[in-house]
């Protein structure tokens, strides 16, 4: 007798949605989780972590295939992001905070990106990675640049505010499309879409998971 096969269980990717700015909504709110795939499996393919559906559609109050309908339909609405226009926007706040040019900053943060990306930091820019990452990029520019490593953690900072910002614009404009598509209010699903994003590893768990591997 056949076994009848089971719906995968929807990702809602609300970390990546709010934190991670390659992933983008469009990958983030809709993607589905296949039996047997691993987290990093998902985070490879710009999924944000398993959370099931349910959990969020009764903080809502709507049903699952409501939640789905609204996700898809506020998926296709809100901008989706812009790994290399993110890339961009680094190279050139960093080049205009340094007073040198954006493709000398690019050069360096094109060298340093394969290593970030394989640590799970390639996100379109360099906010994210491990300390010795960030300090060889901070090395790297200040080198190239003939500036100091100050001015560049400086320039750096600036331009992880400016991604920030995008991300969080991209996560408000989501958030309202979904509020649109439920008939709810921003507030209300704001809140939920918050209250369902798993807890941020601390920088000591980071760092075990790190010398583990």
């Amino acid at each position: 007798m056949t076994k009848p096969l089971k719906k995968p269980a929807l990702v809602l990717g609300v970390a990546a949605m709010l934190v991670f700015g390659a992933a983008g909504i469009s990958a983030a709110a809709t993607s589905v989780r296949v039996a047997g795939t691993t987290p990093e499996a998902q985070r490879a393919h710009g999924r944000g972590p398993v959370q099931d559906p349910t959990t969020l559609a009764t903080a809502l109050g709507v049903s699952v295939t409501q939640l789905e309908s609204a996700l898809e339909a506020a998926r296709e609405k809100t901008t989706a992001a812009d790994p290399a226009a993110d890339a961009a926007t680094q190279a050139k706040t960093v080049a205009e905070l340094l007073g040198t040019t954006e493709a000398q900053v690019e050069k360096v943060l094109g060298a340093q990106r394969p290593a970030a990306a394989k640590a799970g930091a390639g996100r379109g820019g360099h906010g994210g990675g491990t300390p010795a990452e960030r300090t060889a990029l901070i090395t790297a520019l200040a080198t190239a640049t003939g500036k100091t490593e100050a001015a560049v953690k400086v320039a750096l900072s600036k331009a992880d505010e400016v991604q920030a910002a995008a991300r969080q614009a991209r996560a408000a404009e989501f958030a309202n499309n979904l509020a649109v598509q439920l008939g709810l209010s921003e507030s209300k699903v704001s809140a939920a879409l918050e209250a369902s994003r798993p807890a941020k590893p601390t920088r000591a768990a980071k760092q075990g998971t790190t010398q583990a591997k």
